[in-house]
C-alpha cells in the first residue's frame, strides 16, 4: 500500500474516531508556576493494532488504560496520542482526507501556528 493510501487510511479512522483538543499545562519551575496550552491529538480504541498502524506512520505514544480504572464489562481501552508540532504534522497530513473534522483540523493548525 502506498504512503498516500496509508494516510487516507488514517484521515478515514481519526476522522471517525479519533480527537483535537487544546490541553491546559501547568508547571513549576524553581518555585514559580508556568501556565499554558498545548495541541494534542489522539484516539482512544479497545484494539490497539489500528493504534499501532498510526503510531507507525506518524510517531507518538501508545498507552493502555489502567485496569483498575475499568468500569463495569468494559474492556480496557488503550490510546495514542501527538502534541504540538508532531500533532500539526499529523493534521496537515491527513487534512485532504477528511470529511467530519475538516474545521476542528483547521483551527487546531491555526493555534498551533501561534506557538
Amino acid at each position: 500500500m502506498s504512503r498516500t493510501h496509508e494516510v487516507a487510511w488514517a484521515a478515514g479512522f481519526f476522522d471517525g474516531e479519533g480527537y483535537v483538543t487544546i490541553q491546559r499545562r501547568k508547571q513549576f519551575i524553581n518555585g514559580k508556576e508556568y501556565t499554558g496550552h498545548y495541541l494534542r491529538v489522539g484516539v482512544n480504541h479497545v484494539a490497539p493494532e489500528p493504534l499501532y498502524e498510526l503510531q507507525r506512520l506518524f510517531g507518538g505514544k501508545i498507552e493502555k488504560q489502567d485496569p483498575t480504572k475499568v468500569i463495569g464489562n468494559r474492556k480496557p481501552r488503550h490510546r495514542w496520542h501527538l502534541s504540538t508540532n508532531s500533532a500539526k504534522e499529523m493534521l496537515v497530513q491527513i487534512l485532504p482526507y477528511c470529511k467530519n473534522k475538516n474545521s476542528v483540523i483547521e483551527l487546531a493548525l491555526e493555534f498551533q501556528a501561534t506557538m
